[in-house]
């Protein structure tokens, strides 16, 4: 009996140049690949949609270099969870003040070290983390994440903003 090979279906929401390369590559699996071109039209979707807000690209959800730069180039700011991404961003050129530190438990040498290379925006939700910031980063902005539960046409509604 013979198998005949087919080419592969297009898989569903991967670009021409993802098809393109996975159809040439024989890299071992699992593997990431990821169209530059659609982190940024997808980013130019999303400034388009809310002129008015300030978007922060979350660097924990892929702190590659490539996805980083190209969003420091397109204006995007960054939420930064330690240090290392910190570094990461400072590294690819993001200015400190595009930089907001929101890591949920930050240790206070931490928000310290953040302060030092110029990082001046912090997000917090507890009084402990604004007393942290307060002390290790005297002056800085302050964003607080809130919980706020409503009920709505008897459904419980939850929100964190």
């Amino acid at each position: 009996m013979t198998i005949a090979r087919t080419a592969p279906a297009t898989r569903p929401g991967a670009s021409p140049a993802i098809e393109a390369f996975l159809a040439t590559t024989d890299a071992p699996t699992p593997f990431l690949v990821l169209d530059l071109n659609v982190v940024a039209e997808r980013f130019a979707a999303l400034r388009l949609a809310v002129p008015r807000a300030r978007v922060f690209y979350a660097v924990k959800a892929n702190p590659a270099r490539p996805i980083l730069e190209r969003l420091h180039r397109m204006g995007s700011s960054f939420d930064v969870a330690s240090p290392a991404e910190i570094d990461d961003c400072l590294a690819v050129g993001v200015p400190p003040e595009r930089i907001s530190y929101g890591h949920t438990i930050k240790k206070r040498r931490d928000v310290a070290y953040a302060a030092s290379v110029g990082v001046t925006r912090f997000a917090v939700d507890c009084p402990e983390e604004l007393d942290k910031v307060a002390e290790a980063a005297p002056g800085a902005a302050v964003s607080v994440r809130l919980l706020h539960e409503c009920r709505q046409n008897g459904r419980v509604c939850v929100a964190l903003v």
